[in-house]
């Protein structure tokens, strides 16, 4: 046997060791990677889940929100109602005690169309 039969035949001994290798290792990085994308895919799971969770209760803070805006809007119509009132109330004793018109715009914030009808209602 010549020099270059050995090396050729140590050269295939080689090449059938890293074949055989290859083969071994292929599907312990196929079940490696399976490992991995199975942890990855729960990981996701979980995160889909409480990103779940979170978007419910932003969902309940939206509405908790909504009720008190709405609440503060009706105390706000009330307010204003009362203090409508009240002012309309002043002004109208103010005209019957003979407040004059520009009396009544100054001392109760009326516009003048307010003013000149609470002055004819009251001195009628």
């Amino acid at each position: 046997m010549e020099m270059s039969d050995v090396v050729l035949i140590m050269s295939l001994v080689v090449a059938c060791c890293a074949v055989v290798l290859i083969a071994i290792q292929a599907p312990l990085q196929r079940r490696a990677l399976r490992e991995i994308a199975d942890r990855n895919r729960l990981d996701m799971i979980s995160v889909l889940d409480e990103v779940g969770s979170v978007q419910m209760r932003i969902d309940a803070l939206d509405r908790s929100l909504l009720r008190i805006v709405h609440r503060v809007d009706q105390l706000q119509l009330q307010q204003v109602g009362s203090a409508g009132n009240a002012g309309y109330d002043e002004a109208s004793t103010l005209a019957r005690g003979g407040a004059s018109i520009e009396q009544l715009i100054e001392r109760c914030g009326l516009s003048r169309s307010e003013a000149s009808l609470l002055h004819r209602l009251n001195n009628a």
